[in-house]
């Protein structure tokens, strides 16, 4: 049976499609053979007649093309329209159209431009809906020429705006037919224009002299205008800011008018008055629409200022007046809420505006000015920073001379860090000139607290520990002393030896001021480690518990050394060297050491396993080299001689034990296998003339020779059980045999034959 194509569909998908549908086409089979003997010929006017041999197919799928051959086939599981109109039925891509989609064996396809070439494909199939299968592999084919009329029609603009038109031109017949007449200029010339209201679809029907027709369908699409809105403008003063237009609805469209550039308003340039702004918007169909809105530009009010008397820069604050028309404000510096402070406004001449908005909001304003005196300049140099621990020292850098110093840590013109305190401290110097006028400067001196520094504490370490860099002190960047201290921070253990020593950390923050801190770090002496000495051992003596190491507590390292364990054959041959290692509660580490003799093992070996004949000895040797042998045959020499006495006809172990030098023993065992030896033939089979049958039996068997012979009858175990002499012509044996494998030898002369019997139950 062929497998279905969709074999990833679930389970549940097709009981789902079963249990719906019933006996319906899902997974239908794709058929074997396509349709055969297509023919393809011109029919009425603008149509061709398809014929051909159905396949074994249910239905079949016609697919047509123009100019070029069919290039799409239909997909399993997809359903397809058909319309015998060309370009009317599903177009499976690339132009190619159903044409036909029955279970028939022709059809007339109309629709067709007289003299275009058209190609059809036919295409077998089975089921429908999403169980449609389709052979695609092959398909009939045929194709020819369409007789009759050749419209084409030629469109100007398939869409445009409500209230434009498109030129509509047919060529190819004498004689046309336009519907509907709605929107256009005729209904029968071949040029036309059509200027609709709505998206309409028209058709041209193509007739000539012969009565051939051919029709065409197109839509023309009208798109509407956008509904443009443009809301009111606030009235703006002329000296207003140029300002982004905004309210046109819908988005995205531009402004245009007196004073607009790139869609911003600049009244100034406008100028006063009442301006006309238009606002035009095109849609995604480039349909436009305009709506307008006015904006008013009103003219300023005339405004002016009176002049004003100089001033001292550290007069009393004054009343402004002097502006017309009254009722405005005055800015400018030193000006507070129509007050003037000579003081705030400081030392030269200063503009004074006069503002003044008149009903229509529009502000005007003019402009006057004040002199206010200055007052002497006085000057202070900067002082540098000392550390408070610094000595007292006189102030200096105040101009012009003769003036005075004030601030926190100041008495007579000299400075005490240390009653001034850590921190910015402020400086005054005051001066007076000859006009009474009075200016002071400021300077400050920073007084830096001494760094905070501390050390420690300091971890103990192992007389024997490398010198190191000795760290924790912060800030970091100061140096270390003390015993055993080298290179500004390297201490080491050894040169300092055991006990307490004292580490002093000594720090310069940038600003030059230097503290320190000291901290102890404890030197600690080795633990005392010993270890015993060892036993010999052989190699293959396995695990030995490894003891002796003081104090107890450490562990044990060295070849084959697991835990406290030493093994032998891990380790090998040869003489190890086993470590113990104690560490103490200072984490200070010793190690003693003592050795240990492996001895090697012997490796006799008596070769691959062996097969003998029952009737021969086999000698075994594994070398004479070897202090003791002990054979599993009870012998106690370097070679032992097996034969199959008391083993019979079977394979047994033969072990032997040596010892070397050392006194370390091993073992090796061999098979050895002991066999008639003879050539073993099946009944019925001649050999010297002698035959024995049956084989197998379960009663007795039966000898036949030509010539006298003598036998002997050995059971599994290698055991004679019978004995026969000159035996001639027949004799039988066997009957009180119990079941099993048996061997008879056959003596004739020089001869000799065994013969491998069964004796069944």
């Amino acid at each position: 049976m062929r497998q279905l194509k969709h074999n990833h569909l679930s389970l549940l998908v097709l009981f789902f499609f079963v249990f719906n549908y019933g006996n319906s086409a899902i997974g239908a089979t794709e058929p074997l053979f396509p349709s055969t003997f297509v023919t393809a010929s011109g029919a009425n006017c603008n149509e061709i007649d398809l014929n051909w041999v159905s396949g074994d197919g249910a239905r079949r799928l016609v697919v047509a093309s123009a100019n070029t051959p069919v290039s799409v086939a239909p997909v399993d599981g997809q359903s397809y329209s058909a319309a015998t109109n060309f370009g009317s039925g599903s177009n499976l891509g690339n132009g190619n159209y159903v044409v036909y989609n029955s279970n028939g064996t022709n059809v007339t396809v109309s629709g067709l431009n007289g003299g275009t070439h058209y190609y059809f494909a036919v295409f077998e199939f089975n089921g429908t809906g999403i169980g449609s299968n389709y052979l695609t592999s092959v398909s009939a084919t045929a194709d020819t020429f369409a007789t009759g009329i050749t419209l084409s029609v030629i469109i100007s603009d398939s869409s445009f705006c409500l209230g434009e038109f498109a030129n509509l031109e047919a060529h190819g017949a004498p004689q046309y037919l336009w519907s509907p007449g709605t929107g256009l200029s005729s209904s029968t010339d071949s040029v036309i224009i059509a200027s609709p209201t709505t998206t309409t679809q028209y058709t041209v029907e193509a007739s000539d002299l012969n009565g051939c027709q051919i029709s065409a369908r197109f839509t023309l699409t009208v798109n509407s205008l956008p509904i443009v809105n443009l809301g009111n403008f606030s009235d703006i003063c002329i000296n207003g800011n140029a300002f982004t237009l905004s309210g046109g609805t819908p988005a995205g469209g531009t402004y245009s008018g007196p004073g607009v550039s790139a869609g911003i308003f600049n009244p100034a340039v406008a100028g006063a008055g009442i301006h006309y702004i238009r606002y035009s918007y095109t849609n995604a169909q480039g349909c436009s629409a305009t709506d307008s809105s006015t904006i008013r530009v009103n003219s300023l009010p005339t405004v002016n200022l009176s002049s004003f008397l100089g001033t001292c820069v550290n007069s009393n604050s004054f009343t402004l007046t002097g502006g017309t028309p009254g009722g405005g404000f005055y800015s400018g510096a030193g000006v507070s809420a129509g007050i003037f402070s000579p003081s705030s406004a400081g030392v030269g001449t200063h503009s004074i505006i006069y503002t003044y908005t008149n009903v229509q909001g529009c502000t005007s304003s003019d402009t006057s000015s004040i002199v206010v005196n200055g007052l002497p300049v006085v000057s202070l140099s900067s002082f540098p920073s000392v550390c408070i621990d610094a000595a007292s020292f006189a102030l200096s850098g105040g101009s012009p001379s003769g003036g005075s110093y004030s601030g926190a840590g100041v008495s007579s013109g000299s400075f005490n860090p240390s009653v001034a305190g850590a921190g910015n401290q402020l400086i005054t110097y005051s001066y007076t000139d000859g006009n009474g006028c009075s200016a002071s400067a400021l300077s400050s001196i920073f007084v830096n607290s001494l760094p905070s520094v501390t050390v420690g504490p300091l971890s103990g370490v192992c007389v024997n520990a490398p010198a190191f860099s000795l760290s924790g002190g912060t800030p970091t960047g100061g140096v270390y002393s003390g015993t055993g201290v080298s290179n500004d921070s390297v201490f080491s253990a050894a040169v300092a030896d055991t006990g307490a020593h004292a580490i002093v950390y000594t720090y310069s923050d940038v600003n030059g001021c230097v503290n320190r801190d000291t901290a102890d770090i404890q030197v600690f002496a080795l633990p005392e480690v010993t270890l015993g000495t060892f036993a010999a051992r052989c190699a293959n003596t396995g695990p030995l518990s490894l003891s002796g190491g003081l104090p107890s507590g450490g562990h044990y390292s060295g070849p084959g050394v697991s835990g406290t364990t030493f093994y032998t054959g891990i380790a090998g041959a040869g003489t190890h060297t086993i470590i113990y290692t104690y560490t103490d509660s200072n984490i200070c580490t010793n190690s003693a050491s003592s050795t240990i003799q492996v001895n090697p093992v012997p490796q006799p070996n008596l070769g691959p396993d062996t097969i003998a004949c029952a009737e021969t000895d086999v000698v075994l040797t594994a070398g004479n080299t070897y202090s003791t042998y002990v054979w599993s045959t009870g012998q106690n020499t370097a070679s032992a001689s097996i034969d199959s006495s008391g083993h019979g006809l079977n394979t047994f172990p033969v072990t032997l034990i040596v010892t070397n030098s050392f006194g370390c023993a091993n073992r090796d065992t061999i098979l050895v296998t002991f066999t008639p030896c003879a050539g073993v033939r099946e009944p019925a089979i001649s050999a010297t003339d002698v035959v024995i049958y049956p084989n197998p039996t379960s009663s007795l068997f039966i000898l036949e020779t030509s010539s006298p012979v003598d036998i002997e009858i050995f059971d599994g175990t290698g055991h004679c059980v019978e004995q026969r002499k000159t035996i001639y012509f027949r004799t039988t044996f066997g009957n009180s045999f119990s079941a099993g494998v048996y061997f008879v030898r056959v003596h004739n002369g020089n001869e000799i034959l065994t013969v491998k019997l069964l004796k069944q139950d």
